[in-house]
């Protein structure tokens, strides 16, 4: 049986304030999914942390500003249009699906060697690494070397009080990423592949490091949690009882149980009201995504946004934010699915 660590907050407190974090946690399907298309929600949560970095020069705290800037995640408005307009043909379906058969293959070959007491380490990163690298053309010593520059530069982002050393770290790293990006773009699309994603992209100076850092942190460890969560929870049986099949509705499903995120923060920038509660204008909201996709009694048969049919989950967001890569994300996790179902066809493989 899948965890619902929300249910109790969704039953008796759906809009509660959680007082360690100085938040609202919004659990219910239909106060989330309306609070993720509303306009007086902003992504934009960093407030001015980046300009307060410390130990940095003036030159360097402004590279990284002009970096964290060129993520789609973290501003509104018309820089968000903008950065989106450029980043959406490098996740088109024409782009991507390409690497479907790729990534069947890089799945089953990973299944040969994983381990019922240890999916995540035999299976479920290996693979998501794989993806990742194998996506955006990178070698694995590439993929190692940026994964951990974009943990450094994750960081400040997540630190409420960011050290110097994690300043200094993130500035190192974003110079680093910054050339792989370049390389990537240079490089040329190996003889019998599909094209890696960032292969002759022209971006703009905005996004320069910040887009392979956005799809190495969105893809790589959010696909790793999906499965290796779906594993340890038990086999999904596929509609028709097959091992070998899952269909889009099944892959639907594993992510509705199983969403690559938990939470998504929000800042509003005037009062909302949601439920029984009026947010205030500068109240940090957290978009409980996983609760609202165990919520049984959502509406299933309207949605805010007009002449939408309500999604049967929200792993992926919603509005203006809804993620750009929901394609390769349900490439890649229907692949794992199929290749853990063909390696423990018996069922789960805990």
């Amino acid at each position: 049986m899948t965890a619902d660590p929300f249910r109790v907050y969704r039953e008796r407190d759906p809009v509660h304030r959680h007082a360690p974090s100085d938040a609202w946690l919004v659990t219910r399907y239909d106060d989330v999914m309306a609070l993720l298309v509303d306009p007086r929600l902003t992504s934009q949560t960093l407030g001015d942390r980046i300009d307060t970095l410390p130990s940095l020069a003036t030159e360097e705290r402004a590279e990284l500003t002009a970096f964290y800037g060129g993520w789609l995640s973290l501003v509104d408005g018309s820089v968000h249009r903008r950065l989106r307009r450029f980043v959406a043909p490098i996740l088109a379906p024409s782009a991507v699906m390409p690497w479907a058969p790729v990534l069947e293959a890089f799945a089953d070959d990973q299944a040969r060697s994983a381990d019922r007491a240890d999916i995540r380490d035999s299976f479920a990163g290996p693979y998501a690494a794989r993806v990742v690298a194998g996506v955006l053309g990178l070698s694995p010593a590439e993929f190692r070397e940026v994964l951990r520059a974009t943990g450094q530069l994750l960081r400040p982002v997540g630190a409420g009080d960011p050290s110097p050393v994690q300043a200094r770290q993130a500035h190192a790293a974003l110079a680093l990423v910054a050339a792989a990006e370049r390389r990537l773009v240079e490089r040329a699309v190996p003889v019998g592949t599909p094209a890696p994603l960032l292969a002759g992209r022209e971006l703009p100076e905005e996004l320069r490091g910040a887009t392979l850092v956005q799809l190495v942190a969105g893809g790589y460890d959010p696909l790793a949690r999906c499965l290796e969560s779906y594993a340890s929870a038990g086999r999904l049986q596929a509609p028709d009882g097959a091992t070998t099949v899952a269909g889009d509705g099944d892959v639907d499903e594993v992510l509705r149980l199983h969403p690559p995120f938990q939470l998504l923060p929000r800042t509003a920038v005037e009062p909302v009201a949601v439920g029984e509660h009026v947010l205030p204008r500068g109240a940090k909201v957290l978009l409980a995504i996983g609760s609202a996709n165990h919520d049984t009694t959502r509406e299933r048969t309207s949605s805010p946004v007009a002449g939408e049919r309500a999604p049967s989950h929200v792993s992926f967001g919603a509005g203006r934010h809804r993620c750009p890569a929901a394609t390769l994300a349900r490439l890649a996790v229907g692949a794992g699915v199929r290749a853990l179902r063909r390696r423990w066809p018996e069922g789960s493989p805990q």
